[in-house]
């Protein structure tokens, strides 16, 4: 039994009530109190009572859990006659005394809390749930009626207007001793909390939205106190009062923060009803990994790394990129609805993301398998479903990189310009530093935040097939895209289709360019003016890292090793880094490079613009070329380095 508070007046607040819009206008008819009826309650001053007001008992609906507090008033209307009252005793049974200063004969109302804001017309009373509570303090709203006779005390069973979620919290080992701070609950196109109307006078008592008052979709439950703090024996308790509301087909969120962590649960959506209590259990375990926390502070980006099998992580899906503006770049926030896995780089669907979830505070959690090793792309969407877009429109999507690759393994180079460059040693999206099909990685058009699968050479045709498995209805093919128009439109669709090969026009004298014909973009990687550049909300590289200048490579002019095998290995410092021959998609058709050309020919991307083309480090069996040119459009290889 929690002590009840008043706060805020007739506040209270509980589930989504129903029936709200078929609430009666008939006037309640309340029962009545013969003269011979008889009140197990015994009153001393009985004779007194006849006289000065009435006597009456009052009792609030058991099923709610709440005691009487002494502290907190009971209004009492009969006609024109309004009393704030205040028990002078409570029975055993549960059943509180209350006496008026003046007699109440005919129809009399109560309600419980009570303060003089909530009105004094029974007919329109003004109640509220609050959009934020506090533990250990009751928010319901009680009512009942009876028909008085004169001189003759009455009995009152009172219910409530709302609804309660009672939930129990435990824990298996994770965070004992340690203090919840709040929990919300929300529902989408919900009032839960908010103002309502009350007519007490009704046959079918309800809280009645009021357009002309403000609502909410969500209540939150500050903590505090031992009440809040985790134990390995006993879960932690917490009441939440929601106006109830047709929530069939609806899934409640509840959030449970703790410090920094956070859980997200889904309880399925129901009709719930005023004056009940509902149970929801609920275990938390250790928390999802947030991948934007760094010890360098909060960092985003358009790749995250996960190197843990059965791991659950999290990011923040509201930014774009690494969310930081460039030139000619200004980051969108992001309001995501929906989420879903676009596809996977192994055989049996889940075989590198278990499970996938958007939560309310715009975060996507999601699961490792129980393997480390492969590739996969998250997507959020708007929500909206189509005939050609089953999840939606695409507004983001990011790129999980599950690998082992230890960030220390980098290496440093310092460039005859004095520049000082730490690479990866090892290409964006491989599993292993090996002159194999693992060890490529993946291909990237300049400029895009999305990869291109491959996991091997397709025989002919179209990048087609190379994402074993994609759950997405849009796959590149050979209907791949071709803009024809000359601004961002063309950007804005390699957001909205990230599987889709944009090709470039081909032809003497076109800029070989997706973005689109004989137009291009330069701040797209951050390197509007060809020098050293900076990271921009397109770099497809993970947190810390980011494509590399032109300036990165100037030293790439001998490798370490005499003979070709599959790529070549130049020096970095007094050590070694291997670069394989990836080769790439051939910019007007998204064709594999293949042929004579097979496994003796890459193409490395800088973030370097020149004229309409893009510097790259080309490798081929014969020769390495720094400063040749990409075509925009052609797919390839990305060989990150952490951002100074």
């Amino acid at each position: 039994m929690k002590k009840l508070l008043f706060l805020l007046g007739c506040m209270a607040v509980l589930f989504v009530g129903i029936g709200m819009a078929s609430c009666s206008d008939d006037k309640n008819e309340p029962t009545e109190v013969k003269p011979d009826d008889k009140d197990d309650d015994k009153d001393d001053d009985k004779d007194d009572d006849k006289k000065d007001g009435t006597s009456f008992t009052a009792m609030l609906s058991a099923d709610m859990g709440v005691a009487w507090n002494k502290d907190v008033k009971l209004g009492a209307f009969s006609g024109d006659v309004v009393e704030s009252l205040t028990y002078s005793s409570v029975a055993n049974d549960g059943k509180a005394l209350f006496k008026t200063t003046k007699p109440m004969i005919g129809n009399v109302y109560l309600c419980y809390p009570y303060v003089e804001t909530v009105g004094k017309d029974a007919s329109k009373l003004k109640i509220n749930v609050p959009a934020v509570q506090n533990q250990g303090t009751e928010y319901s709203f009680f009512y009942g009626s009876q028909t008085i006779v004169e001189a003759t005390p009455a009995h009152f069973d009172l219910k409530s207007t709302f609804a309660v979620l009672e939930l129990s919290i435990s824990t298996n080992s994770y965070g004992v001793g340690n203090a919840l701070s709040e929990i919300t609950v929300s529902a989408t196109d919900a009032k839960l909390t908010g103002d309502f109307d009350v007519d007490l006078t009704v046959s079918n008592v309800v809280a009645k939205v009021n357009e002309a008052y403000i609502y909410g979709n969500a209540a939150t439950l500050k903590m505090s106190g031992d009440a809040a703090i985790l134990k390995a024996d006993a879960p932690v308790k917490a009441r939440i009062v929601i106006n109830p509301d047709q929530l069939e087909g609806k899934d409640l969120s509840i959030v449970v923060k703790m410090g920094e962590d956070s859980w997200s649960f889904t309880e399925a959506g129901r009709n719930f009803l005023a004056n009940k209590v509902y149970p929801i259990t609920l275990s938390i375990n250790a928390p999802a990994v947030n991948l934007n926390r760094t010890e360098r502070g909060m960092e985003y980006a358009n790749c995250y790394m996960v190197n843990q099998p059965n791991t659950l992580y999290k990011f923040d899906a509201k930014v774009q990129g690494n969310g930081k503006a460039t030139a000619g770049i200004t980051p969108q926030a992001i309001e995501p609805k929906s989420v879903f896995v676009v596809w996977e780089s192994t055989t049996a669907k889940g075989g590198v993301i278990k499970d996938v979830q958007l939560s309310t505070d715009g975060f996507v959690t999601f699961s490792t398998s129980d393997q480390i090793g492969g590739n996969a792309l998250i997507a959020v969407t708007d929500g909206v479903p189509t005939e050609e877009l089953t999840y939606g429109k695409i507004l983001w999507s990011w790129h999980i990189w599950g690998t082992d690759y230890v960030l220390s393994n980098d290496k440093k180079i310092t460039t005859t310009e004095n520049n000082e460059f730490y690479f990866m040693d090892i290409n964006l999206g491989a599993l292993k530093v090996e002159p194999d099909v693992n060890g490529n990685g993946l291909k990237y058009q300049w400029g895009r935040k999305d990869p291109f699968y491959n996991d091997g050479i397709p025989s002919s045709g179209v990048v087609i097939g190379n994402v074993t498995n994609y759950w997405y209805d849009q796959c590149w093919g050979a209907d791949a895209f071709t803009p024809e128009v000359d601004n961002n439109e063309s950007v804005i669709a390699t957001i909205n289709y990230p599987t889709i090969f944009f090709k470039g026009a081909a032809g003497y004298g076109s800029t070989q360019d997706w973005y689109g014909n004989n137009a291009t973009n330069d701040a797209l990687w951050g390197n509007v003016e060809g020098a050293l550049g900076t990271k921009s909300i397109y770099d497809p590289c993970p947190v810390g890292y980011r494509v590399p200048p032109k300036a990165a490579y100037i030293d790439f002019k001998k490798p370490v090793d005499v003979t070709y095998a599959d790529g070549w290995s130049f020096p970095l410092g007094d050590k070694k880094s291997f670069f394989p021959a990836t080769s790439y998609l051939i910019f007007s058709t998204g064709i594999y490079s293949q042929g004579t050309w097979q496994g003796l020919t890459s193409s490395y991307w800088t973030s370097t613009p020149a004229d309409n083309n893009v510097v790259i480090l080309k490798l081929e069996s014969t020769a390495v070329m720094l400063n040749n040119y990409g075509a925009r459009a052609q797919g390839s290889a990305v060989r990150c380095i952490r951002e100074q």
